[in-house]
């Protein structure tokens, strides 16, 4: 099949051809974005529009190809590519055995106040879904989040050590979709086991169930379907027994939410 070029070509069309050209159906397009099949066709037949950055950016890592060969004409430089420069960085503060205790300059790295440290997890993690420029506006702030949560991890007790692991969690969820977005499928899998390992040590089973989807969300782009089936019946099971009506209405009531 013949590239899908001209300026008369829709985004929904260039997007239909793309897939067609991989040998994917639009289910198989929709499992690749976490997306309802319906919502592909809607795109290709031009009934929805297509004018996330963030969108367009995950279409066209899910597809193989530059945004331009979406949009047909010439695209800002993309965000979060598998060199971007924080990536080394991202990976040294989740894959070190210890977290550093000290800056590249020697400083001494101090354990943060908490709930400082928490607000400012906190802070990334709205920056980073509301923000147009997420990727240049949270990724650089990622490495020390990660390994300041590490350091407050290790060096705190008791329930001040629940609420670091909480946070270690949440921040390490946060880099384990960044990962993903930055088509750095092992760091994203490394990511969300330490977001179920930090939410399994402070005892927070909802915490250690949107950990164990991140973990799914990881090993699904590497389309290994059988271990997310295993994570995520694991998951609901051991959730089951916790609640005392294990029905979707109730488990909204338990976590705050009116069904």
């Amino acid at each position: 099949m013949p590239e899908p070029t001209g300026e008369d070509l829709g985004i929904g069309r260039r997007i239909a051809a793309h897939r067609r050209r991989l040998g994917l159906t639009q289910q198989g397009l929709a499992m690749r974005l976490h997306r309802s099949t319906s919502w592909v066709t809607k795109i290709e037949r031009g009934g929805r529009p297509l004018d996330s950055v963030r969108t367009l950016l995950e279409v066209a890592r899910a597809l193989g190809v530059e945004v331009r060969e979406l949009t047909g004409q010439p695209w800002f430089p993309e965000p979060g590519g598998p060199g971007h420069e924080h990536v080394p960085a991202l990976r040294g503060s989740l894959t070190a055995l210890r977290p550093r205790a000290s800056h590249t300059d020697d400083q001494t790295v101090e354990p943060r106040e908490l709930e400082t440290l928490r607000r400012d997890v906190l802070d990334a993690g709205r920056r980073w879904q509301a923000e147009p420029n997420c990727y240049s506006a949270v990724i650089p702030l990622l490495p020390a989040l990660v390994n300041e949560a590490r350091l407050t991890a290790g060096a705190t007790t008791g329930d001040e050590r629940r609420g670091a692991n909480q946070v270690l969690a949440t921040v390490c969820q946060l880099a384990q979709e960044v990962a993903a977005r930055l088509g750095e499928p092992d760091l994203s899998w490394i990511a969300a086991r330490h977001s179920l390992l930090a939410a399994q040590d402070a005892d927070d089973r909802l915490l250690a169930a949107a950990s164990a989807w991140r973990v799914c969300h990881a090993v699904l782009r590497v389309d290994s379907l059988d271990e997310v089936h295993d994570v995520a019946t694991a998951t609901a099971a051991g959730l089951r027994p916790w609640l005392r009506d294990p029905t979707p209405a109730a488990f909204l009531r338990e976590i705050g939410v009116e069904a």
